[in-house]
């Protein structure tokens, strides 16, 4: 195997552990656990529901989109790179990519699935285009500035009382009153309703209650800082001077545990960063720190981590390969599979089910995409929508079968 097949299979697989991360957050939402009210939820885990969001605000909470978002910019790196051998219009093609990746996602995210990522990537991916051509040394400035501002931004929204929702909020609310017949406040009874067209105006509506959350928690600015470093990252890996680079992962990955632990464990009894979190106050404060300071550095130390582990030759890693190289058409599948399971225009589940249940489900569904996965690409390029989305990006039908010498495995 060459060094580039190495390279691009070890993102693949770290992509797939992301996207399987991503899931066990996510699956909360889908089953309506993150909007019941905590008479539930006991009813629900019983004596172990402290237990439960302890360990997912330690271990899962934000780490997996860190992971996820610094892939983005280690993309992004590698793509421009690739356009430009090919002689290609590198950012023009890269914009219309990032175009057809916003629609995809604004799609999902009004129609479909309100916690949407896509359209955030496609529009911090255009931001992220004006930075290219800049130094490594101020790509890393401008990602401590990144760092930095949610914290600062906190604090002059808090001095000045700004409401950092914009009126946002209200806007979803009121959507939500509007096209939602006897809407309640709960947003779990709107999930478990069995009506369509509540179904679609629900993420119509939550799009904008996202959009407010966003903006209240800084999650963009956020994002943004973990893809500058994506990009950076993204550079040293095309110049070979990362992976190779053992020495370096090690201290990421130690320096990311000896920060991200500790502050994961004072994140975790303060209480999450939520949407609705009100005027801004002293608590408030000391979450937005404690989570920058928590969920960043474990997140890193993860990817660091993985590698680790890739290096020395796990061979248990690379059944995330198969997931992570069909990431985009295995996250949009992910939203099919938890509406239809759980939702009430589906199976019905949505408020019913323990966390340690509906973690098997996220353990079963994900294997279940593996598998998948890896049938798929034995006959295949591209995943679906992967497919699709090379094809409306270069304006002409990409080639998707794999030629019969191609039809191999990835072990």
């Amino acid at each position: 195997m060459s060094n580039n097949n190495e390279r691009l299979h070890v993102l693949d697989a770290l992509r797939g552990l992301a996207l399987f991360g991503i899931l066990l957050a996510n699956i909360r939402f889908f089953t309506g656990w993150d909007f019941a009210d905590n008479e539930l939820k006991k009813a629900l885990a019983g004596s172990y529901l402290e237990y439960y969001e302890w360990l997912h605000i330690l271990l899962v909470d934000g780490k997996f989109y860190t992971v996820f978002s610094l892939l983005f910019g280690v993309g992004f790196a590698i793509q421009l790179q690739s356009l430009k051998t090919k002689g290609a219009g590198a950012a023009i093609v890269y914009v219309r990519r990032l175009a057809i990746l916003f629609l995809i996602g604004f799609i999902h995210m009004t129609q479909f699935w309100f916690g949407d990522i896509l359209t955030t990537y496609a529009i911090l991916g255009l931001a992220l285009l004006a930075f290219y051509r800049c130094s490594d040394r101020f790509i890393l400035g401008a990602a401590a500035v990144a760092f930095f501002t949610p914290m600062i931004g906190y604090l002059i929204a808090w001095y000045g009382s700004i409401a950092m929702d914009f009126g946002f909020y209200a806007v979803g609310q009121n959507g939500l009153a509007s096209n939602i017949s006897g809407f309640s406040g709960s947003i779990i009874d709107v999930q478990a309703s069995g009506n369509w067209r509540e179904y679609f105006a629900f993420n119509q509506a939550g799009s904008f209650i996202k959009l407010a959350y966003y903006l209240e928690s800084w999650r963009f600015v956020k994002i943004f800082f973990v893809m500058l470093v994506g990009l950076w990252v993204g550079r040293q890996i095309i110049q070979h001077q990362l992976l190779q680079n053992i020495p370096f992962i090690k201290r990421v990955a130690l320096g990311g545990l000896l920060i991200g632990l500790p502050m994961s464990f004072f994140y975790a009894k303060l209480g999450v960063v939520t949407a609705f979190a009100g005027p801004a106050n002293l608590t408030g404060f000391l979450r937005m720190t404690a989570y920058t300071l928590s969920v960043f550095p474990l997140g890193f130390a993860y990817a660091a981590l993985f590698v680790l582990a890739w290096q020395k030759g796990s061979h248990l890693l690379h059944f995330f390969t198969y997931a992570g190289k069909m990431a985009l058409t295995n996250y949009l599948l992910q939203t099919a599979i938890g509406v239809f399971i759980f939702y009430g225009i589906g199976g019905g589940l949505t408020g019913k089910i323990e966390p340690h249940v509906f973690i098997i489900f996220a353990v079963l569904i994900f294997a279940a995409q593996v598998v998948m996965s890896k049938l798929w690409l034995k006959w295949f390029q591209y995943g679906p929508i992967e497919w699709m989305w090379r094809c409306c990006t270069y304006g002409q039908i990409q080639q998707l079968r794999k030629a019969s010498r191609d039809k191999i495995s990835l072990n």
